[in-house]
């Protein structure tokens, strides 16, 4: 099994994940002072943190997938594994937004944010696994001294966070700023870089076209008509409803109704 649907598949997750992130942003309720500017410059940085930490995995993980020529089951239930840690970075970032001064979320962020650098660190070790010790991820991850420097960053930041939150967000920005650039690893190792379709965002956008089309199809938008002008009934006659005259089962309502006027005395014209 290739690795084209794993990586479609992680990039809509990813997707949505910084999608979420972005709903999350709220228009101030303030007047738009720099007194009031300044209040909300801690959200806007945790923000800008996360939006940038997640970026920073989605780059690596196409990078490490490209270099990846075997899918095994332990790897997608590690590149799953992955994925739920990084899906619960909008939670984080959005209680440190309320509480950015509390230790309680700066530390949540950090154990997040660790357990997903392990996560990743299995996937890595999985692929290896998947692919033998000569493979081209075994290669470019000969010695991983920034993930390790990374999960001492994560750790080192969740306990200081007891002492100050604002060290915490330290660590966590220096780790984002370590792998601001690329991993050169799979690079330098000639990993393929060849410009792959896009088969599952492509499946994603033609289901969610189909949805669209099914719910218009089953809640069209009715075209009013316009009423035809006639001359005035004579008195005591009945006007037949159009939907009494119509073959189709919708009719039979009417057509009783218009029967019951009609046993009732009234003239049919």
């Amino acid at each position: 099994m290739g690795s084209e649907r794993l990586e479609a598949f992680s990039d809509a997750v990813l997707a949505v994940i910084m999608t979420i992130m972005a709903f999350g942003l709220r228009v101030p309720d303030r007047p738009p002072t720099w007194v009031h500017f300044r209040a909300i410059l801690p959200g806007l940085f945790v923000y800008v943190l996360s939006f940038a930490f997640i970026g920073i995995y989605w780059n690596n993980h196409h990078h490490l997938l490209r270099a990846t020529k075997r899918i095994s089951g332990a790897v997608m239930w590690a590149n799953l594994f992955l994925l739920f840690w990084l899906s619960l970075i909008p939670v984080c970032t959005a209680w440190i937004r309320q509480e950015y001064k509390n230790p309680m979320p700066a530390m949540a962020y950090g154990v997040v944010s660790l357990c997903a650098a392990v996560a990743y660190s299995i996937l890595v070790r999985s692929i290896i696994k998947a692919n033998g010790t000569d493979s081209t991820v075994a290669q470019a991850v000969a010695s991983d001294r920034k993930g390790y420097v990374s999960l001492a960053l994560y750790a080192s930041g969740t306990l200081l966070a007891l002492v100050s939150p604002w060290l915490a967000y330290a660590c966590y920005a220096a780790v984002s700023v370590m792998w601001f650039i690329p991993d050169r690893r799979f690079a330098e190792q000639g990993s393929p870089c060849v410009r792959r379709t896009p088969r599952g965002l492509a499946s994603i956008t033609f289901a969610l076209l189909s949805l669209s089309a099914l719910a218009a199809h089953r809640n069209p938008t009715p075209t009013p008509l316009p009423s035809p002008a006639g001359p005035p009934l004579p008195a005591g006659a009945v006007a037949v409803p159009a939907a009494a005259c119509s073959t189709t089962t919708d009719s039979a309502p009417a057509l009783e109704a218009f029967l019951a006027q009609v046993q009732n005395g009234s003239t049919v014209t």
